[in-house]
């Protein structure tokens, strides 16, 4: 293709970086919470509604501050948690637990010295294999 003083070719490599800048940018969420160890923990009322705790303790509680809804964060000026990140991390775990299916909903989330405790409720009923799966207050390791 004929183009005045090169502008095709610089328009196509102005496109490729900025098309590879901005999948570079795009990234989960949950991968930027710091390490720390997690457990899931179900419980299922006698009416079969299912509810959960998800726990992180983090190793150094002097690093977490919590933002005005209790979210514990990692106080790093650089790169602390992108917003979400706990709510997509309880996203990954449910899923690959099984525990909720049909999705769920934040009944509260506090902070405790290093650990920080999200409290939800699934959206369906349990059956008779969560009942069986899943035992109340039965921790997950993670």
């Amino acid at each position: 293709m004929i183009t005045v003083n090169g502008c095709y070719r610089g328009w196509m490599i102005l496109c490729l970086v900025t098309m590879v800048g901005y999948g570079c940018a795009i990234r989960d969420p949950a991968s930027t919470l710091e390490p720390a160890a997690e457990q899931l923990i179900p419980s299922i009322s006698e009416d079969g509604t299912k509810f959960f705790v998800f726990e992180r303790q983090h190793g150094d509680a002097s690093a977490l501050q919590v933002d005005g809804r209790g979210l514990a964060s990692n106080d790093r000026r650089s790169s602390g948690p992108a917003p979400g990140a706990l709510e997509a991390r309880v996203e990954q775990v449910l899923e690959r637990t099984g525990y909720c299916r049909d999705g769920f909903f934040e009944r509260y989330r506090e902070r405790a010295g290093a650990i920080v405790r999200f409290r939800g409720e699934c959206r369906e009923a349990a059956t008779g294999e969560d009942r069986d799966r899943f035992v109340s207050g039965q921790a997950i390791a993670l």
